[in-house]
């Protein structure tokens, strides 16, 4: 049986329960990030700069690929510290559940190699009010993918118009608590 808000047990559990219960699920997941790793700070930051470009993505998909919320790394060149910096963001990522890894499957070019594709954890999804399943993905570079965490605001709006979106979506609710954060300050 389930307790409403007004203390009275309801059944079946309202949709408006169930969305408000998501949400929290994944505001505590994300703040406990923070506290899992030395990284866990660089975690918490990279999980909130990809969960905006998920959400605008899903709020604007007119005239785009629909419900692009997977993404893979461009192989780009630069020096091998910052390519370790990249992988080491990727493993412990991966480890403590941000993001979700799976093997490639289609290649976006001739010239691409079968790598690994990435997209935020499932528990995310109804925090940022993107779809939770398998979709689209796009490529970001490595270079991207540290100045998500070192320079959100800028990278965001970078990564968004690749794909002619802008970061002009008003935050929802459940996200104005980050508000500081995606105004780069």
């Amino acid at each position: 049986m389930h307790i409403e808000n007004d203390g009275l047990p309801s059944d079946p559990i309202s949709h408006k329960s169930q969305t408000q219960a998501a949400e929290k699920i994944g505001r505590k997941t994300l703040s406990e990030l923070e506290g899992l790793s030395v990284d866990g700070g660089k975690l918490t930051k990279l999980v909130l700069s990809l969960g905006r470009i998920f959400q605008v993505m899903a709020a604007d998909g007119s005239g785009h690929a629909p419900e692009v919320n997977q993404f893979y790394i461009k192989q780009d060149s630069f020096e091998t510290e910052k390519q370790t910096l990249v992988n080491n963001i990727l493993n412990q990522s991966v480890m403590h559940l941000a993001l979700v890894r799976s093997p490639g499957t289609k290649l976006m070019s001739e010239t691409d190699t079968a790598e690994y594709d990435y997209r935020l954890h499932p528990i995310f999804a109804p925090l940022f009010v993107f779809s939770y399943r398998k979709k689209r993905k796009f490529s970001l570079a490595g270079r991207q993918l540290i100045d998500l965490i070192e320079k959100p605001k800028e990278t965001i709006g970078a990564v968004l118009a690749q794909s002619d979106r802008t970061d002009d979506e008003v935050l929802p609710d459940q996200l104005q608590l980050f508000g500081s954060f995606y105004e780069g300050n």
